[in-house]
């Protein structure tokens, strides 16, 4: 049986074969451009919220030992005019600090394993309510071995100095030299470039300046000494802290 099928029936039957084609696939390009900006947006909001996730850790990573702080506050008076010494641990476990600038009263903020972004962070509670007369700062060491350079490290240090002069105009800030260390020692030419910008820094702003605690920190020979490290070989003990006293008194920074 032979089938007859007109012209234009197969007219019809090829464009309803065309439609249905492209019905079923749309345009790559539309499909591969909407992928790509839905793609580009889940990855720019997961880098943002590993950006908020990081900074809140970062916020409570020393709250304890800030909230410890203000506990001492609320039990002893810390009258204005004092010398405040803050920064990282280098400061936190100088025990006997109290003693070896007696009869001036100090306070010892020193916490943890602190950058200077930290001392930024907590300045609101631990530096600017006791209007100090003079502000002892170290920072800067562990901003280094996270892999800043010195410029990023001055940059916060110049932030540190603007905010408490900001409120306190009158409050002399000293700067202490970054320190060489045995456990880091392979840092040191970072930390001397730092320390020479630091420096530069304090020489040309007003009521801040600079004291070179690392240098008596070697011997005539010019190597590191190793009598004044705790087993650490990173911070001090009394041998190295009482260099620094020297240091410090040499700089006569108290009327």
């Amino acid at each position: 049986m032979n089938v007859f099928i007109r012209p234009s029936s197969l007219l019809s039957i090829f464009i309803l074969s065309i439609l249905v084609g492209c019905s079923s696939n749309p345009p790559q390009k539309e499909i591969v451009g909407s992928e790509r900006i839905g793609s580009e947006k889940i990855e720019s909001e997961k880098i943002e919220s590993e950006k908020i996730e990081s900074e809140k850790i970062e916020s409570e990573k020393w709250e304890s030992a800030i909230h410890q702080f203000e506990e001492e506050d609320e039990i002893w008076t810390v009258k204005p005019g004092s010398t405040l010494f803050v920064g990282s641990s280098s400061i936190r476990l100088w025990s006997t600090i109290s003693q070896d600038f007696y009869p001036h009263p100090v306070i010892n903020r020193g916490f943890g394993g602190a950058q200077t972004s930290d001392v930024l962070r907590y300045m609101e509670r631990i530096v600017l309510p006791y209007k100090p007369a003079n502000i002892i700062l170290y920072a800067g060491g562990n901003d280094v071995a996270a892999g800043q350079d010195p410029e990023s490290a001055l940059k916060k240090l110049k932030e540190f100095v603007s905010r408490v002069h900001a409120e306190l105009p009158k409050t002399r800030i000293f700067v202490l030299s970054l320190k060489p260390t045995i456990a880091r020692l392979e840092q040191w030419s970072v930390l001397v470039s730092a320390n020479a910008v630091r420096q530069a820094y304090t020489e040309k702003t007003d009521n801040v300046e600079y004291i070179d605690v690392a240098s008596a920190m070697f011997d005539p020979q010019g190597r590191l000494r190793r009598d004044i490290f705790i087993s650490d070989n990173l911070h001090m003990n009394a041998t190295g802290y009482a260099l620094w006293v020297d240091a410090i008194k040499q700089a006569t920074i108290w009327e």
